[in-house]
């Protein structure tokens, strides 16, 4: 199930036994398990006596055992949170039914976030069965603007539409992004919040937010469509002030080309843009960047610059070579 069915169940106060919670976004995850602590211990004080947080992975069957048959203190159930717990798995799928029958009181979260569970233990599979794998996939675009807006006004703060959209652009949130945690994301607002009196404007944003290399790469990318020699190497020189890796940055470059290659042949089969986002599994975001920049090409010349860029990683990879150097002059054979 995903999360926000397990937080309606939540909210009926339905949840018991065993679930494992699991995927990237452990930002959601660990909000989760505080909102099962808020309902079910209001009082400070009795929290101690109910919940058992611990990395698993030198915990015996019978210790976790001795913490699920202990009954709750003035609370109707204990919470037991365990990471590293793969090697209770066999254990805890023998005993499965005997557990379910005092689930009633307790939950027991065998926690992998930000990661996935291996789907080959045993007990995974019991609870895959029963619907009990709690999923906390990346949120949808809609979900992360309505988040923003609610994290800046908590913040007695407001930002303008433009200045939300830009803010939106330049985080590219996505699996391959920079900013791939709402944490991340978390952390940039806050420093929004906290540099302006009332509100946030497009150029407090480009005055304070890093762009994910994905959006800065695209400023590369027009300058050299736009044949501008120096921008280029501007462009690329602050990448490398920012401390990105010269492998990445060559890996950046030629995705963009393998992408702009399949979105024009795709283009002329005539698929919808969102069967070829869906396909290429790319963000609108960076789909309209490289849809924007098409009319400059032809097959001819995207394959060439992809060729540019193979050769430069094969040099980069297999010989003695400045990878900065290397990367200054694909950059001049591109434009």
């Amino acid at each position: 199930m995903d999360y926000i069915k397990f937080l309606d169940k939540l909210k009926k106060k339905a949840i018991n036994g065993i679930y494992i919670f699991e995927g990237p976004e452990e930002y959601l995850a660990k909000n989760t398990i505080n909102s099962i602590k808020n309902t079910f211990y209001h009082d400070e004080n009795i929290r101690e006596f109910n919940i058992f947080e611990r990395e698993a992975v030198d915990l015996s069957y019978k210790n976790l055992q001795d913490e699920i048959i202990r009954l709750p203190f003035m609370a109707k159930k204990r919470l037991i949170v365990l990471k590293e717990w793969s090697n209770l798995s066999l254990e805890l799928s023998k005993n499965y039914e005997e557990l379910e029958r005092m689930k009633d009181t307790y939950i027991l979260l065998l926690y992998s976030s930000p990661d996935k569970a291996n789907r080959n233990l045993a007990i995974y599979k019991i609870l895959k069965k029963y619907d009990r794998i709690v999923e906390f996939e990346m949120v949808s675009n809609s979900v992360l603007k309505n988040w923003i807006i609610k994290k800046v006004n908590g913040g007695n703060k407001t930002i303008t539409n433009d200045a939300l959209n830009l803010f939106f652009d330049y985080l590219n949130y996505g699996n391959n992004s920079d900013f791939n945690s709402l944490y991340k994301v978390e952390n940039e607002i806050f420093k929004l919040i906290n540099i302006t009196d009332n509100e946030i404007t497009v150029d407090i944003v480009k005055s304070l937010v890093n762009k994910s290399i994905r959006v800065s790469i695209f400023d590369l990318i027009d300058a050299i469509i736009d044949r501008n020699r120096d921008k280029g190497i501007y462009e690329l020189n602050n990448l490398f002030l920012k401390g990105e890796e010269p492998i990445k940055i060559l890996y950046m470059i030629s995705r963009y080309y393998q992408n702009a290659i399949k979105i024009y042949s795709y283009k002329r089969q005539n698929y919808t843009d969102y069967d070829i986002m869906r396909m290429i599994q790319i963000s609108k975001f960076e789909y309209n960047k490289i849809i924007s920049t098409l009319k400059y090409y032809d097959l001819k010349k995207l394959s060439y610059s992809l060729e540019k860029c193979i050769e430069a990683d094969f040099v980069l990879k297999t010989k003695k070579n400045e990878p900065k150097v290397l990367l200054f002059k694909l950059i001049c054979d591109l434009i």
